[in-house]
Protein backbone atom coordinates (compact mmCIF):
# COMPACT_ATOMS: atom_id res chain seq x y z
CA UNK A 1 0.00 0.00 0.00
CA UNK A 2 1.49 3.41 -0.91
CA UNK A 3 2.47 5.77 1.86
CA UNK A 4 0.24 8.69 2.68
CA UNK A 5 2.09 11.88 3.36
CA UNK A 6 0.90 14.14 6.15
CA UNK A 7 0.02 13.70 9.80
CA UNK A 8 -0.25 10.09 11.08
CA UNK A 9 -3.91 9.01 11.58
CA UNK A 10 -5.10 7.73 14.94
CA UNK A 11 -5.15 4.06 15.85
CA UNK A 12 -8.91 3.63 15.54
CA UNK A 13 -8.78 4.55 11.90
CA UNK A 14 -5.96 2.07 11.29
CA UNK A 15 -7.89 -0.69 13.00
CA UNK A 16 -10.91 -0.10 10.83
CA UNK A 17 -8.77 -0.18 7.67
CA UNK A 18 -9.77 3.36 6.65
CA UNK A 19 -7.31 6.10 5.77
CA UNK A 20 -8.36 9.54 6.97
CA UNK A 21 -5.88 12.26 6.09
CA UNK A 22 -6.14 15.61 7.75
CA UNK A 23 -7.49 18.49 5.53
CA UNK A 24 -7.82 16.28 2.47
CA UNK A 25 -9.16 13.13 0.84
CA UNK A 26 -7.70 9.84 -0.27
CA UNK A 27 -8.78 8.13 -3.46
CA UNK A 28 -7.19 4.88 -4.63
CA UNK A 29 -4.28 5.39 -2.30
CA UNK A 30 -3.45 8.88 -3.64
CA UNK A 31 -3.91 11.78 -1.28
CA UNK A 32 -4.87 15.28 -2.37
CA UNK A 33 -4.66 18.16 0.03
CA UNK A 34 -6.69 21.34 -0.16
CA UNK A 35 -5.60 23.83 -1.35
CA UNK A 36 -3.85 22.00 -4.18
CA UNK A 37 -0.08 22.39 -4.21
CA UNK A 38 1.41 23.35 -7.54
CA UNK A 39 4.84 22.37 -8.72
CA UNK A 40 7.43 25.15 -8.91
CA UNK A 41 7.71 24.67 -12.69
CA UNK A 42 3.99 25.26 -13.18
CA UNK A 43 4.05 28.27 -10.88
CA UNK A 44 6.95 29.71 -12.83
CA UNK A 45 5.18 29.10 -16.16
CA UNK A 46 2.01 30.80 -14.94
CA UNK A 47 3.97 33.75 -13.61
CA UNK A 48 5.74 34.15 -16.97
CA UNK A 49 2.39 33.92 -18.77
CA UNK A 50 0.92 36.67 -16.59
CA UNK A 51 3.97 38.88 -17.15
CA UNK A 52 3.84 38.29 -20.90
CA UNK A 53 0.16 39.21 -21.04
CA UNK A 54 0.95 42.43 -19.21
CA UNK A 55 3.70 43.29 -21.71
CA UNK A 56 1.25 42.54 -24.52
CA UNK A 57 -1.42 44.77 -22.97
CA UNK A 58 0.92 47.76 -22.73
CA UNK A 59 2.18 47.07 -26.29
CA UNK A 60 5.72 46.16 -25.23
CA UNK A 61 5.87 43.47 -27.91
CA UNK A 62 9.58 42.65 -27.73
CA UNK A 63 9.44 41.79 -24.02
CA UNK A 64 6.09 40.07 -24.52
CA UNK A 65 7.60 37.75 -27.13
CA UNK A 66 10.57 36.90 -24.90
CA UNK A 67 8.49 36.30 -21.78
CA UNK A 68 5.67 34.36 -23.45
CA UNK A 69 8.19 32.23 -25.32
CA UNK A 70 9.72 31.19 -21.99
CA UNK A 71 6.23 30.50 -20.62
CA UNK A 72 5.39 28.23 -23.57
CA UNK A 73 8.68 26.38 -23.16
CA UNK A 74 8.08 25.80 -19.43
CA UNK A 75 4.47 24.65 -19.80
CA UNK A 76 5.05 22.44 -22.85
CA UNK A 77 8.03 20.77 -21.17
CA UNK A 78 5.95 20.00 -18.12
CA UNK A 79 2.58 19.03 -19.65
CA UNK A 80 3.32 18.27 -23.33
CA UNK A 81 3.06 20.26 -26.54
CA UNK A 82 -0.71 19.79 -27.00
CA UNK A 83 -1.77 19.97 -23.34
CA UNK A 84 -4.74 22.09 -22.36
CA UNK A 85 -2.53 24.13 -20.04
CA UNK A 86 -0.54 25.40 -23.06
CA UNK A 87 -3.44 26.76 -25.13
CA UNK A 88 -3.63 30.20 -23.55
CA UNK A 89 0.17 30.60 -23.65
CA UNK A 90 0.30 29.62 -27.34
CA UNK A 91 -2.52 32.03 -28.20
CA UNK A 92 -0.91 34.98 -26.39
CA UNK A 93 2.52 34.13 -27.82
CA UNK A 94 1.14 34.08 -31.37
CA UNK A 95 -0.50 37.48 -30.86
CA UNK A 96 2.76 38.96 -29.54
CA UNK A 97 4.73 37.60 -32.51
CA UNK A 98 2.19 39.00 -34.98
CA UNK A 99 2.24 42.45 -33.40
CA UNK A 100 6.05 42.45 -33.24
CA UNK A 101 6.23 41.57 -36.94
CA UNK A 102 3.90 44.46 -37.75
CA UNK A 103 5.93 46.82 -35.60
CA UNK A 104 9.19 45.78 -37.26
CA UNK A 105 7.72 46.19 -40.76
CA UNK A 106 6.59 49.71 -39.89
CA UNK A 107 10.01 50.58 -38.47
CA UNK A 108 11.79 49.24 -41.54
CA UNK A 109 9.56 51.39 -43.71
CA UNK A 110 10.43 54.63 -41.88
CA UNK A 111 14.04 54.20 -40.79
CA UNK A 112 15.77 54.90 -44.12
CA UNK A 113 14.32 58.42 -44.28
CA UNK A 114 15.59 59.19 -40.77
CA UNK A 115 19.02 57.83 -41.60
CA UNK A 116 19.20 59.92 -44.76
CA UNK A 117 18.23 63.06 -42.88
CA UNK A 118 20.87 62.35 -40.23
CA UNK A 119 23.52 61.78 -42.90
CA UNK A 120 22.58 65.03 -44.61
CA UNK A 121 22.89 66.86 -41.29
CA UNK A 122 26.31 65.35 -40.69
CA UNK A 123 27.49 66.34 -44.17
CA UNK A 124 26.27 69.88 -43.62
CA UNK A 125 28.11 69.99 -40.30
CA UNK A 126 31.28 68.75 -41.94
CA UNK A 127 31.07 71.30 -44.75
CA UNK A 128 30.69 74.23 -42.30
CA UNK A 129 34.01 75.99 -41.66
CA UNK A 130 35.20 75.97 -38.04
CA UNK A 131 37.44 78.66 -36.59
CA UNK A 132 39.38 76.29 -34.33
CA UNK A 133 39.68 73.50 -36.90
CA UNK A 134 43.46 73.54 -37.05
CA UNK A 135 43.86 73.42 -33.25
CA UNK A 136 41.46 70.50 -32.99
CA UNK A 137 43.33 68.59 -35.69
CA UNK A 138 46.65 69.06 -33.89
CA UNK A 139 45.13 67.90 -30.60
CA UNK A 140 43.69 64.80 -32.23
CA UNK A 141 47.06 63.92 -33.74
CA UNK A 142 48.75 64.16 -30.36
CA UNK A 143 46.11 61.99 -28.73
CA UNK A 144 46.45 59.36 -31.47
CA UNK A 145 50.23 59.26 -31.04
CA UNK A 146 49.89 58.81 -27.27
CA UNK A 147 47.33 56.04 -27.72
CA UNK A 148 49.58 54.24 -30.21
CA UNK A 149 52.50 54.34 -27.76
CA UNK A 150 50.32 52.92 -24.96
CA UNK A 151 49.09 50.10 -27.19
CA UNK A 152 52.62 49.16 -28.22
CA UNK A 153 53.72 49.00 -24.57
CA UNK A 154 50.73 46.82 -23.64
CA UNK A 155 51.44 44.46 -26.51
CA UNK A 156 55.07 44.05 -25.45
CA UNK A 157 54.14 43.43 -21.80
CA UNK A 158 51.29 40.89 -22.26
CA UNK A 159 51.55 38.74 -25.42
CA UNK A 160 49.84 35.81 -23.72
CA UNK A 161 46.73 37.84 -22.99
CA UNK A 162 46.28 38.47 -26.71
CA UNK A 163 46.00 34.75 -27.44
CA UNK A 164 43.41 34.40 -24.68
CA UNK A 165 41.45 37.33 -26.10
CA UNK A 166 41.52 35.86 -29.60
CA UNK A 167 40.17 32.53 -28.37
CA UNK A 168 37.44 34.35 -26.46
CA UNK A 169 36.55 36.33 -29.57
CA UNK A 170 36.31 33.13 -31.58
CA UNK A 171 34.01 31.56 -29.00
CA UNK A 172 31.80 34.63 -28.81
CA UNK A 173 31.68 34.76 -32.61
CA UNK A 174 30.51 31.15 -32.78
CA UNK A 175 27.85 31.81 -30.15
CA UNK A 176 26.65 34.88 -32.04
CA UNK A 177 26.44 32.83 -35.24
CA UNK A 178 24.33 30.21 -33.47
CA UNK A 179 22.02 32.91 -32.12
CA UNK A 180 21.65 34.42 -35.60
CA UNK A 181 20.66 31.02 -36.98
CA UNK A 182 18.00 30.71 -34.30
CA UNK A 183 16.74 34.23 -35.03
CA UNK A 184 16.51 33.52 -38.76
CA UNK A 185 13.00 32.09 -38.22
CA UNK A 186 10.52 34.70 -39.35
CA UNK A 187 8.20 36.04 -36.65
CA UNK A 188 5.20 35.59 -38.93
CA UNK A 189 6.10 31.97 -39.62
CA UNK A 190 6.57 31.29 -35.93
CA UNK A 191 3.29 33.04 -35.14
CA UNK A 192 1.46 30.84 -37.65
CA UNK A 193 2.97 27.67 -36.14
CA UNK A 194 2.01 28.70 -32.59
CA UNK A 195 -1.55 29.58 -33.62
CA UNK A 196 -1.84 26.18 -35.31
CA UNK A 197 -0.94 24.49 -32.02
CA UNK A 198 -3.53 26.57 -30.18
CA UNK A 199 -6.12 25.73 -32.83
CA UNK A 200 -5.62 21.99 -32.34
CA UNK A 201 -6.11 22.32 -28.60
CA UNK A 202 -9.26 24.46 -28.96
CA UNK A 203 -10.68 22.00 -31.48
CA UNK A 204 -10.20 19.17 -29.01
CA UNK A 205 -11.77 21.25 -26.24
CA UNK A 206 -14.72 22.30 -28.47
CA UNK A 207 -14.03 25.90 -27.44
CA UNK A 208 -15.80 27.64 -30.33
CA UNK A 209 -15.21 31.21 -29.16
CA UNK A 210 -11.42 30.79 -28.87
CA UNK A 211 -11.33 28.71 -32.05
CA UNK A 212 -13.04 31.48 -34.03
CA UNK A 213 -10.63 34.06 -32.62
CA UNK A 214 -7.68 31.83 -33.52
CA UNK A 215 -8.91 31.47 -37.11
CA UNK A 216 -9.17 35.26 -37.35
CA UNK A 217 -5.58 35.71 -36.20
CA UNK A 218 -4.42 32.99 -38.59
CA UNK A 219 -6.07 34.97 -41.37
CA UNK A 220 -4.30 38.15 -40.26
CA UNK A 221 -0.95 36.34 -40.24
CA UNK A 222 -1.66 35.14 -43.79
CA UNK A 223 -2.54 38.70 -44.82
CA UNK A 224 0.76 40.02 -43.45
CA UNK A 225 2.57 37.20 -45.27
CA UNK A 226 0.69 38.07 -48.52
CA UNK A 227 -0.96 34.62 -48.62
CA UNK A 228 -4.33 36.11 -49.46
CA UNK A 229 -6.10 32.90 -50.45
CA UNK A 230 -5.20 31.26 -47.12
CA UNK A 231 -6.34 34.39 -45.32
CA UNK A 232 -9.74 34.21 -47.01
CA UNK A 233 -10.16 30.53 -46.11
CA UNK A 234 -9.29 31.06 -42.43
CA UNK A 235 -11.52 34.12 -42.10
CA UNK A 236 -14.46 32.33 -43.70
CA UNK A 237 -14.10 29.57 -41.10
CA UNK A 238 -14.07 32.26 -38.43
CA UNK A 239 -17.29 33.81 -39.76
CA UNK A 240 -19.00 30.42 -39.89
CA UNK A 241 -18.25 29.77 -36.21
CA UNK A 242 -19.15 33.31 -35.15
CA UNK A 243 -22.53 33.03 -36.89
CA UNK A 244 -23.35 30.04 -34.69
CA UNK A 245 -22.30 31.41 -31.31
CA UNK A 246 -22.77 35.20 -31.55
CA UNK A 247 -25.79 37.42 -32.17
CA UNK A 248 -26.04 38.75 -35.74
CA UNK A 249 -25.30 42.34 -34.70
CA UNK A 250 -22.06 41.53 -32.80
CA UNK A 251 -19.02 43.69 -33.53
CA UNK A 252 -16.71 40.68 -33.90
CA UNK A 253 -18.69 39.52 -36.94
CA UNK A 254 -18.45 43.01 -38.44
CA UNK A 255 -14.70 43.05 -37.89
CA UNK A 256 -14.24 39.67 -39.56
CA UNK A 257 -16.26 40.74 -42.60
CA UNK A 258 -14.15 43.89 -42.84
CA UNK A 259 -10.94 41.83 -42.80
CA UNK A 260 -12.45 39.52 -45.43
CA UNK A 261 -13.14 42.55 -47.60
CA UNK A 262 -9.51 43.63 -47.28
CA UNK A 263 -8.30 40.16 -48.27
CA UNK A 264 -10.59 40.04 -51.32
CA UNK A 265 -9.50 43.52 -52.39
CA UNK A 266 -5.84 42.46 -52.30
CA UNK A 267 -6.79 39.55 -54.59
CA UNK A 268 -8.50 42.05 -56.98
CA UNK A 269 -11.84 40.38 -56.21
CA UNK A 270 -13.72 43.65 -56.02
CA UNK A 271 -17.29 42.31 -55.99
CA UNK A 272 -16.59 40.06 -52.99
CA UNK A 273 -14.76 42.89 -51.25
CA UNK A 274 -17.70 45.26 -51.72
CA UNK A 275 -20.12 42.62 -50.44
CA UNK A 276 -18.14 42.05 -47.24
CA UNK A 277 -17.63 45.76 -46.61
CA UNK A 278 -21.37 46.34 -46.97
CA UNK A 279 -22.17 43.48 -44.59
CA UNK A 280 -19.76 44.96 -42.05
CA UNK A 281 -21.36 48.40 -42.38
CA UNK A 282 -24.89 46.99 -42.05
CA UNK A 283 -23.98 45.03 -38.90
CA UNK A 284 -22.50 48.13 -37.25
CA UNK A 285 -25.53 50.26 -38.11
CA UNK A 286 -27.80 47.56 -36.69
CA UNK A 287 -25.73 47.45 -33.52
CA UNK A 288 -26.08 51.21 -33.04
CA UNK A 289 -29.86 50.92 -33.20
CA UNK A 290 -29.82 47.93 -30.85
CA UNK A 291 -27.65 49.70 -28.28
CA UNK A 292 -29.70 52.89 -28.36
CA UNK A 293 -32.91 50.87 -27.93
CA UNK A 294 -31.95 48.14 -25.41
CA UNK A 295 -29.06 49.74 -23.55
CA UNK A 296 -25.75 48.10 -22.58
CA UNK A 297 -25.54 44.33 -23.16
CA UNK A 298 -24.79 42.12 -20.18
CA UNK A 299 -21.74 40.47 -21.74
CA UNK A 300 -20.06 43.84 -22.21
CA UNK A 301 -20.73 45.02 -18.67
CA UNK A 302 -19.32 41.76 -17.30
CA UNK A 303 -16.13 42.12 -19.32
CA UNK A 304 -15.64 45.82 -18.66
CA UNK A 305 -17.15 47.52 -15.61
CA UNK A 306 -16.45 50.93 -17.19
CA UNK A 307 -18.42 50.13 -20.35
CA UNK A 308 -20.79 52.78 -21.68
CA UNK A 309 -23.17 52.75 -24.62
CA UNK A 310 -22.29 56.31 -25.62
CA UNK A 311 -18.61 55.43 -25.98
CA UNK A 312 -19.23 52.40 -28.19
CA UNK A 313 -21.74 54.26 -30.36
CA UNK A 314 -19.17 57.04 -30.86
CA UNK A 315 -16.53 54.46 -31.83
CA UNK A 316 -18.83 52.78 -34.36
CA UNK A 317 -19.87 56.11 -35.90
CA UNK A 318 -16.19 56.93 -36.35
CA UNK A 319 -15.61 53.60 -38.15
CA UNK A 320 -18.55 53.84 -40.58
CA UNK A 321 -17.06 56.60 -42.83
CA UNK A 322 -13.90 54.53 -43.26
CA UNK A 323 -15.91 51.52 -44.41
CA UNK A 324 -17.97 53.69 -46.78
CA UNK A 325 -14.72 55.03 -48.25
CA UNK A 326 -13.49 51.46 -48.77
CA UNK A 327 -16.67 50.63 -50.68
CA UNK A 328 -16.23 53.71 -52.89
CA UNK A 329 -12.58 52.81 -53.55
CA UNK A 330 -13.55 49.28 -54.58
CA UNK A 331 -16.14 50.68 -57.00
CA UNK A 332 -13.52 52.96 -58.56
CA UNK A 333 -10.96 50.16 -58.84
CA UNK A 334 -13.55 47.95 -60.46
CA UNK A 335 -14.37 50.58 -63.11
CA UNK A 336 -10.69 51.22 -63.78
CA UNK A 337 -9.95 47.54 -64.31
CA UNK A 338 -12.90 47.25 -66.72
CA UNK A 339 -11.63 50.25 -68.72
CA UNK A 340 -8.13 48.79 -68.80
CA UNK A 341 -9.40 45.47 -70.13
CA UNK A 342 -11.44 47.20 -72.84
CA UNK A 343 -8.48 49.30 -73.95
CA UNK A 344 -6.19 46.27 -74.19
CA UNK A 345 -8.79 44.45 -76.29
CA UNK A 346 -9.03 47.41 -78.66
CA UNK A 347 -5.26 47.70 -79.01
CA UNK A 348 -4.80 44.02 -79.92
CA UNK A 349 -3.47 43.56 -83.53
CA UNK A 350 -5.63 41.80 -86.10
CA UNK A 351 -4.91 38.13 -86.67
CA UNK A 352 -3.07 37.11 -89.87
CA UNK A 353 -5.27 34.08 -90.63
CA UNK A 354 -7.29 35.84 -93.37
CA UNK A 355 -9.93 37.14 -90.99
CA UNK A 356 -9.08 40.78 -91.71
CA UNK A 357 -11.06 43.18 -93.89
CA UNK A 358 -11.79 42.08 -97.49
CA UNK A 359 -10.49 45.35 -98.99
CA UNK A 360 -6.92 44.63 -97.91
CA UNK A 361 -4.76 43.82 -100.98
CA UNK A 362 -2.80 40.58 -101.12
CA UNK A 363 0.90 40.90 -100.40
CA UNK A 364 3.58 38.56 -101.65
CA UNK A 365 6.34 36.91 -99.60
CA UNK A 366 4.22 37.12 -96.46
CA UNK A 367 5.16 40.74 -95.75
CA UNK A 368 2.70 42.82 -93.82
CA UNK A 369 1.00 45.57 -95.85
CA UNK A 370 1.33 49.13 -94.74
CA UNK A 371 -1.83 50.99 -93.78
CA UNK A 372 -3.60 53.02 -96.46
CA UNK A 373 -3.03 56.27 -94.62
CA UNK A 374 0.75 55.87 -94.92
CA UNK A 375 1.99 56.57 -98.47
CA UNK A 376 5.64 57.08 -97.64
CA UNK A 377 6.61 53.94 -99.58
CA UNK A 378 5.05 55.40 -102.77
CA UNK A 379 6.92 58.72 -102.73
CA UNK A 380 10.44 59.05 -104.04
CA UNK A 381 12.80 60.62 -101.60
CA UNK A 382 14.52 63.88 -102.60
CA UNK A 383 18.05 64.71 -101.72
CA UNK A 384 18.57 66.69 -98.58
CA UNK A 385 18.90 70.45 -99.12
CA UNK A 386 22.15 70.51 -97.16
CA UNK A 387 23.77 68.16 -99.66
CA UNK A 388 22.63 70.33 -102.57
CA UNK A 389 24.00 73.53 -101.08
CA UNK A 390 27.40 71.98 -100.39
CA UNK A 391 27.77 70.62 -103.93
CA UNK A 392 26.78 73.97 -105.46
CA UNK A 393 29.35 75.76 -103.32
CA UNK A 394 32.09 73.43 -104.55
CA UNK A 395 31.16 74.06 -108.18
CA UNK A 396 31.16 77.83 -107.66
CA UNK A 397 34.61 77.72 -106.09
CA UNK A 398 35.95 75.67 -109.03
CA UNK A 399 34.52 78.11 -111.60
CA UNK A 400 35.97 81.16 -109.84
CA UNK A 401 39.42 79.63 -109.67
CA UNK A 402 39.38 78.77 -113.42
CA UNK A 403 38.25 82.31 -114.30
CA UNK A 404 41.06 83.87 -112.32
CA UNK A 405 43.57 81.70 -114.15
Amino acid sequence: MPEVTGPVPNGEAEAGGAELPVNGTVENGISSTSPEKKSPEKNEGEILLAQGKRHLFIKDYANAVATLGDACAKLSEMFGDLADECADAYFSYGRALLELAREESNVLGTEPEKENSEEEGEEEGENKPSEDGEDEAEGEQKEEEENDEKEEKEKEESPADETIDTTKNLETGEEAADEEKEEDVDNLQLSWEVFELAKKIYERQNSDAKLAETYLYLGEVALESENYNNAIEDMKKCVDIQGKILPPYHRDIAETHFQLGVAHSLCNEFDEAITNFKISSDILETRIGKLEKDGPPEEETKKNPFYSVEKEVAEIKALLPEIKAKIADMEDFKQETIKGVMETLKEKPQSSDGAGPSSAPPVANGSTPKPATDISHLVRKKRKPEEETTSEAVLKKACTTEAKK
